[in-house]
């Protein structure tokens, strides 16, 4: 006896639009992306903000860009240049992202999701440990990586870019919340809506996991130019994409991005006078020098610990996407290792594991570890 066919739903229709593309292809969409926003607009904005602030300073600066910084004027033109350039460049990156992925385009970057309550925790626990990080590879970038004045002069060309140590120094005069929203803010929703939202989810469509992660932080680095930001601005990303996957909110990023320049920016402003990183970079130096002299570097195994313990209970509970209504019409992401909500009517849901007594103890120890290694 012959049974009748099941009636199953018709899958959802997927659009025609195609989103992914190779390494190559990200590479070429970030020359058009630093072209438009630090080519066109730093030179429609900057250009005649910082010549009409030269020209009411009333010095002749020569050319020297130290000198040039030094100019309240100039610098207030300087980060007035910034916010334009960003504001530009998050306008270009949400039109090309709308463009080519369509009115989807929030539930393909996770955009409008917020994490979890754990994952929030997980984050909040492990940053200090984020930090601690960085004051360690800072140093260490310096040392081994030339800049790009460096670069210059090995092919005889006798350029003083000045680059990062002149933007710091410029951070340091500016106002707190000019700083801030040039420097923390805007950088942070820009870059990310273009790294971790159009770069991530472009590349997850062709890429498994790790090649989108590495592909899309070497390019996050690629884009800050200067080769020692640029350096320790892709190992930010290999740790702010992770946390991106396993909270699956684009929020998360956001937050992580902000919260490295805006401690930076406190903490190098003059006013203010409060280097809240001050103490991370001092403990950073006595482990580096523990380690030259052949003893413990016990602040370095202690931000480790806390960071390696609380990255793998991020992994442990990583969101995951799950049916719930097996009778509602068939859904699969489009990307294989992205971050896609499902739709509202679709029957999948986001869910996540909750932490297992490994990772528990695991993260109770790293933070005992790294509050410890700080007494050392």
């Amino acid at each position: 006896m012959n049974e009748a066919p099941l009636n199953l739903p018709a899958p959802i229709p997927t659009s025609s639009r195609r989103t992914g593309f190779g390494a190559w292809m990200a590479f070429a969409w970030c020359l058009a992306y630093m072209f438009v926003m630090q080519i066109l607009a730093g030179l429609a904005c900057g250009g005649p903000l910082i010549i009409g602030a030269a020209l009411l300073d009333k010095r002749n600066f020569n050319g020297d860009a130290k000198e040039l910084m030094s100019s309240s004027l100039a610098q207030i033109a300087i980060m007035l240049t910034l916010i334009c350039s960003h504001l530009v460049g998050l306008a270009f990156g949400w039109f090309i992202l709308r463009w080519r992925v369509g009115k989807s385009w929030k539930r393909r970057i996770a955009w409008s999701r917020g994490p979890a309550g754990l994952h929030i925790a997980l984050v909040l626990i492990g940053f200090p440990a984020l930090m601690a990080l960085a004051s360690f590879v800072d140093p260490l970038v310096s040392r081994w990586v030339p800049s790009l004045d460096d670069i210059f002069k090995s092919i005889g060309f006798d350029f003083k870019f000045g680059g990062l140590d002149e933007m710091l120094t410029l951070f340091k005069a500016t106002p707190l919340p000019l700083a801030l929203l040039a420097v923390a803010v805007l950088p942070a929703l820009n870059e990310e809506l273009w790294c971790r939202g159009f770069l991530g989810q472009g590349l997850s469509a062709r890429y498994a996991v790790w090649p989108t992660v590495l592909v899309t932080s070497f390019l996050f680095g690629f884009l800050h130019m200067e080769p020692r930001q640029g350096t320790g601005a892709a190992m930010l990303g290999v740790a702010i994409h992770f946390a991106y996957l396993a909270t699956r909110s684009w929020w998360v990023a956001v937050a992580l991005h902000f919260a490295n320049n805006g401690l930076a920016v406190i903490h190098l402003n003059e006013k203010l006078n409060f280097p809240i990183l001050k103490p991370f970079e001092e403990m950073a130096e006595r482990s580096l020098a523990a380690i030259s002299e052949g003893s413990v570097p016990y602040f370095l195994l202690g931000s480790l610990a806390l960071f390696g313990s609380v990255a793998f209970a991020l992994w442990q509970t990583r969101c995951k996407l799950e049916t719930i209504d097996p009778t509602a019409v068939p859904w699969k992401p489009k990307t294989k290792s992205g971050v896609d909500l499902p739709p509202a009517d679709s029957g999948v849901a986001v869910t996540h594991e909750s932490l297992s007594p490994i990772s528990i103890s695991l993260v109770l120890a790293g933070a005992v570890i790294f509050g410890l290694t700080t007494l050392v």
